[in-house]
């Protein structure tokens, strides 16, 4: 299955190593193959437009480039349930799947 991993940190202060190896590592047990990674520092509060890496995301789920979106937590996409919300019901919409590891959460 091809798969997108999506890593955010909410400063600069932040390191994300740690969800992005375990993301990976992840995908290599289950046998996806990663097509992109997108890894952004910037608060989850910040609206869509301001997330430069979640918008490239968004782009590439709408060019059908991979069929699921790898994350260490659903917070990672948006931390207002607003923005939240309207990521996840554009990614549903275009049948994109979503792993959330911390949550245990596959969509699939």
């Amino acid at each position: 299955m091809r798969v997108a991993v999506y890593v955010r940190v909410s400063t600069n202060h932040q390191n994300d190593e740690a969800q992005y190896d375990e993301l990976m590592a992840l995908c290599e047990r289950s046998d996806w193959e990663v097509v992109d990674v997108y890894r952004e520092k910037v608060s989850g509060t910040k609206g869509t437009s301001e997330r430069t890496e979640l918008n490239r995301l968004l782009r590439d789920a709408r060019l059908r480039r991979f069929a699921k979106v790898v994350v260490w937590s659903v917070d990672r996409l948006g931390r207002s349930m607003k923005n939240l919300v309207t990521v996840l019901s554009e990614l549903k919409d275009l049948k994109i799947n979503v792993f959330s590891f911390k949550q245990g959460i596959d969509t699939e």
